[in-house]
């Protein structure tokens, strides 16, 4: 009887992890999400170890999956940028660049165009005095996503703006891998 009952038990637990919706508990890296709108142009990046920090070359697309005009705000061309991680069922913001205080043009993606990027990453070592940094120490390890601030114009008003959707702006899962 005991044995019958763990397995009822076991198939009820079953049941309803098949069934929930929220978050998975580790994101799929392998094969490529394709459905983000950024996209890394590998699952495993490596970052290197510098003078004072890590550093390291992320190339990455920007396709507009939407049906207007996709606005990336910027300061000659440096725009913001966060990397997340997998923790605990959830993302989790542990890097954030840091970008000038200026105002250029907006870079324009149109509906269904894709533009080329490369962000150029660095992050100090703990004590280093220097900025960006990992949000974490020992430095973080594991599953990242990229998340670039970007909004679509909202009809033809210029000064009218919707944030672009959770899909839009940020990119398919990838491993970092540090030395």
């Amino acid at each position: 009887m005991r044995s019958v009952l763990r397995v009822v038990i076991l198939a009820a637990v079953s049941l309803v992890a098949a069934c929930d919706d929220s978050l998975p508990s580790e994101p799929v890296v392998s094969p490529r999400d394709e459905r983000a709108g950024l996209q890394t142009r590998d699952l495993t990046v490596t970052l290197g170890r510098g003078s004072v920090g890590w550093e390291g070359r992320i190339p990455f697309t920007i396709r507009n999956v939407s049906a207007a005009p996709l606005h990336i705000g910027n300061c000659n061309g440096a725009y913001g940028a966060t990397m997340e991680r997998w923790e605990s069922g959830r993302w989790r913001m542990v890097w954030a660049n840091v970008i000038p205080l200026c105002r250029s043009p907006d870079i324009v993606v149109p509906p269904g165009d894709t533009l080329a990027q490369e962000l150029r990453f660095f992050a100090a070592f703990d004590g280093a005095r220097a900025q960006p940094a990992f949000d974490v120490s020992p430095p973080p390890r594991g599953t990242f996503r990229l998340r670039v601030d970007m909004r679509l114009a909202a009809g033809s008003v210029p000064d009218r703006w919707r944030g672009a959707d959770e899909r839009q702006v940020t990119s398919n899962p990838f491993t970092l891998v540090l030395p």
